[in-house]
């Protein structure tokens, strides 16, 4: 899940243009910050993740479903 939340916030910053130090001023952390929660071998809390996401107009959504037997 935090690899998929990683890449999906690396997506939305390219494709927004956005730098690490940008984001960190929209989010109001520093860019060292930004730059532990892009990495995939930092660990990173699931609501960091999505605040920043939610920062980009992005949203995450988890589903867990039943398996058509």
């Amino acid at each position: 899940v935090l690899v998929a939340l990683k890449l999906a916030l690396h997506e939305a910053m390219l494709a927004h243009s956005i730098s690490n130090v940008e984001l960190a001023k929209r989010a109001g952390a520093d860019e060292k910050s930004v730059r532990q929660m892009r990495d995939l071998f930092q660990a990173t809390r699931v609501n960091s993740l999505e605040a920043a996401l939610r920062l980009l107009g992005r949203r995450a959504e988890i589903s867990v479903l039943d398996d058509a037997a």
